[in-house]
């Protein structure tokens, strides 16, 4: 086993819209608390920002939003990304959840982080 000592730990926002968003952040907290190392928390919000009340997105989160340029790891981003299929397919196809092409051109153009 590995063990890792991070500066900066970066997760979904803990109240973001989607239930393996919310899963992921609890989980990585979980796992900070039992390993005793205290990084930097920071948080993205994905769906967040589409409702931010009904996120619990409040307005000193939103006043607090910093945003960071991706473009050294737009490549890796887009990789990662062309793997969820099931997100790309246009969302009129019948049955596709895809994601709205908004969504996609503005995920890709920068990153918005909380902490």
């Amino acid at each position: 086993m590995v063990a890792l000592d991070p500066a900066e730990v970066y997760l979904p926002f803990r109240g973001d819209q989607h239930d393996d968003h919310r899963a992921t952040y609890r989980l990585i907290m979980r796992a900070l608390g039992r390993s005793g190392r205290r990084p930097l928390v920071l948080q993205y919000p994905i769906w967040a920002l589409e409702r931010p009340w009904r996120s619990g997105l409040g307005w000193l989160e939103l006043w607090n939003l910093r945003y960071v340029r991706i473009d050294a790891t737009l490549p890796l981003k887009q990789t990662a990304l062309a793997q969820y299929r099931s997100q790309l397919d246009p969302p009129t196809t019948k049955g596709s959840q895809g994601l709205p092409p908004e969504f996609l051109e503005l995920a890709m153009a920068t990153t918005r982080i909380y902490g």
